[in-house]
């Protein structure tokens, strides 16, 4: 009963909105990420289970122990008996090393309008262009202060013009929750 008190409470914290604010876009921002990578040999150490199969510098090792448990057998006498009983169980730890693309640099621009721009580096021979990725703000000027906003999408992001209007659904803790016309 009591974690499934605990578990109300946090959805009532989090995600349940518990008040709504009116508030006007005052600033967006966004910074956007491109990664650049390369092959690079990475080394991994005490990995359970098997190398994969392009590994090279493999060393493993076989590590056991004995795990015992005790059950309770019914002699079918009206009497029952704990009966101890244990078995062997091995892993397999390796190291080694496997070629793996790695990024190598960054390139990131950021503005504050709402027209997100993509570095476009210079890749060479043996490099490739990671994903790219982006994370946008929105601040609000409400009665309560500056509140800022995720949005998810691109698409999301451009809707927030600057000097708009927009209400705020903020959960108990403050946080928005949703954000609509």
């Amino acid at each position: 009963a009591f974690l499934l008190l605990c578990c109300a409470a946090i959805l009532f914290l989090f995600i349940f909105p518990s008040q709504s604010v009116d508030g006007t876009v005052a600033n967006v921002y966004w910074q956007t990420s491109v990664p650049v990578q390369e092959i690079q040999a990475v080394n991994y150490s005490n990995e359970r289970g098997n190398p994969p199969s392009d590994a090279y510098n493999v060393s493993c090792r076989t590590e056991s122990q004995e795990i015992c448990e005790e059950r309770t057998v019914d002699r079918g006498n009206g009497f029952a008996e704990v009966v101890e009983e244990c078995h062997t169980e091995s892993t397999q730890y390796c190291s080694y090393t496997v070629d793996e693309w790695q990024t190598i640099q960054t390139y990131q621009l950021d503005g504050y309008d709402l027209y997100p721009v993509y570095a476009e580096p210079s890749v060479f021979s043996g490099q490739r262009l990671g994903a790219a990725s982006e994370d946008f703000s929105v601040y609000f000027d409400t009665s309560d202060g500056q509140i800022t906003y995720a949005p998810q999408s691109l698409s999301e992001f451009q809707q927030f013009q600057p000097g708009s209007t927009w209400t705020l659904r903020l959960n108990a803790l403050g946080g928005v929750v949703s954000v609509e016309r």
